[in-house]
């Protein structure tokens, strides 16, 4: 009698304690975390969910360009060799980056960003992207007279300037966190950032990724900026800046075309100033509420790059005023929610990582929205998350990941 009641209380015990215990299921997103994060070493302290505002964000803009690319790749569909049309082929490669972002998402999130504030890692990182950037010049593949892609095994292209671009962000977030004293000094603080940034934007100009060299110079400008380097600093660099830029423009003729076509597109109409001309003419069709998804017609004919550098133009033309105001909006809310888990970071790295991420983000965006209005000369920049290209969407997918995790370590409202 004694023995059943004893073993009647320990399994009362064991039930309570099984009652109180955290329930977690083998499929449930917390038990996948639980699982990588003892294969990674890292760890959640204080446990928290990452920002659902920005994650729902992230994925909306993953799908919509899924859509996208669907409906404006029509127009660079070539025939298969059996001599049909695979019109679902940039679909289903847009497809497959997808669903491997979702995974560097996921990854990223659950890996503790703090791994990267060691010198073996921030400078292996910096490291791998100038080699990266130089393997492109002996290697690479021209298109268009830019020599930018790796091809990998004939399966797809690489383009090491994105990642080139994020390990700037991961480098210099690093080396601000240094004492004042250091970061104040020329040879300490000043002259380690600025021999990284130029030698990456020489690279960039080698392989005449204009666009990419500017992007560089305002993300070490965006966080300069945060980690409090002084005004004259940010200055001269700006104005440096400003002095090379001209000099860049006029070594390469097509680009002072460019600018010549911007300033005068009824001139160039049918040469430079086409594409430009073209994305306002489909912004026109679209008016207020655009002609329906899928019934784009500048894409057939008229709008090159339609899936890529103008998908913008198709977004505008099918959805219309309303369409494109929504995409803005949805960067914007990015924005917003990025910076708000650089503000509540736990540390100064986090917060500068946190900005510069945002910076990564919304640079091209913006520079690709201005270019669809013809507010700035042409160039070859994709619109993250949207256009179609696996480098830029495995790469912006990597760098949200990372500010997830940082949202994710921000102490609640009340503490912070």
């Amino acid at each position: 009698m004694t023995d059943r009641v004893s073993r009647t209380r320990s399994s009362r015990s064991g039930a309570a304690r099984f009652a109180e215990a955290p329930a977690v299921t083998f499929a449930s997103p917390r038990w996948f975390e639980d699982r990588w994060a003892e294969l990674s070493g890292s760890a959640f302290a204080p446990r928290s969910h990452a920002d659902p505002i920005l994650a729902c964000v992230v994925y909306a803009l993953i799908l919509f360009g899924v859509c996208m690319v669907y409906s404006s790749s029509i127009a660079a569909i070539r025939p298969s060799p059996s001599g049909d049309l695979d019109t679902e082929r940039f679909f289903v490669r847009q497809g497959i980056f997808a669903a491997v972002g979702f995974g560097l998402i996921f990854l990223a999130r659950c890996t503790d960003y703090r791994a990267l504030t060691s010198k073996l890692w921030s400078r292996s990182i910096a490291g791998g992207a100038l080699l990266s950037m130089g393997w492109v010049l002996l290697n690479g593949e021209v298109h268009n007279g830019a020599k930018r892609w790796v091809d990998v095994a004939g399966l797809f292209k690489v383009q090491p300037s994105e990642f080139a671009k994020l390990a700037l962000v991961i480098w210099l977030a690093h080396y601000l966190t240094r004492p004042v004293s250091e970061l104040k000094s020329i040879k300490l603080g000043l002259l380690p950032q600025l021999l990284v940034l130029l030698l990456l934007v020489a690279l960039c100009m080698a392989q005449r990724d204009f666009g990419s060299a500017v992007i560089m110079l305002g993300l070490a400008l965006s966080l300069m900026a945060v980690a409090g380097v002084s005004v004259l600093r940010l200055l001269g660099i700006t104005l440096a800046g400003a002095v090379l830029a001209p000099l860049g423009i006029l070594a390469a003729g097509y680009r002072w075309s460019r600018i010549q076509a911007w300033l005068d597109p009824e001139t160039h109409k049918q040469d430079a100033a086409y594409q430009a001309l073209q994305s306002l003419s489909a912004l026109a069709n679209g008016g207020l509420t655009g002609v329906g998804y899928g019934e784009s017609t500048h894409k057939l004919d008229s709008l090159f790059g339609s899936h890529t550098d103008f998908i913008g133009s198709i977004v505008g033309e099918e959805f219309g005023f309303v369409g494109i105001c929504a995409l803005l909006c949805a960067y914007l809310v990015l924005a917003t929610r990025g910076v708000l888990a650089a503000v509540r970071a736990p540390d100064p790295f986090g917060r500068h990582l946190a900005i510069g991420i945002v910076a990564f983000v919304l640079l091209p965006a913006m520079l690709n929205f201005a270019v669809v209005l013809n507010l700035v000369p042409t160039k070859g920049l994709t619109l993250p998350f949207v256009s179609y290209g696996g480098s830029s969407l495995l790469i912006n997918c990597a760098a949200v990941g990372i500010l997830l995790n940082i949202s994710r370590r921000a102490p609640p409202v009340s503490a912070a």
